[in-house]
Parts: C-alpha cells; sequence; structure tokens
C-alpha cells in the first residue's frame, strides 16, 4: 500500500460542500443540539439547552 493512498476524507462530497453542512445541521436539529428561528430573512439556527450543555470536544 502507498502512503500517499487517498483516504476517504480526502475526497469531494458527491453533492458538494453544501450538501455536508446541510446533512450536518439537520442531524444536530435532529439531535435537539440546535432549533430552527424563524426570521423575516430566513432561518437562524441557535444553540438549545441542551446544546449549550455539550461539553467541548476534547475537553476532559
Amino acid at each position: 500500500m502507498s502512503d500517499n493512498a487517498a483516504t476517504l476524507f480526502d475526497e469531494a462530497s458527491p453533492n458538494g460542500d453544501e450538501y455536508l453542512l446541510l446533512d450536518d445541521l439537520v442531524t444536530l436539529v435532529a439531535l435537539g443540539l440546535v432549533e430552527e428561528v424563524p426570521t423575516p430573512n430566513g432561518p437562524v439556527y441557535a444553540l438549545t439547552e441542551l446544546g449549550h450543555e455539550v461539553p467541548v470536544f476534547g475537553d476532559v
């Protein structure tokens, strides 16, 4: 196996970067960590109480 072999994370998303971000956002909303708040200019996303309680990645 070559040291220069591409990994899954090196390959571009088949649906583009926007798809990946939307997928992540939908997941965060489904988990209850983020909520969608409608505004006249379009939706805004904010952390829920549960989202504020999640520890920072890497904190021990």
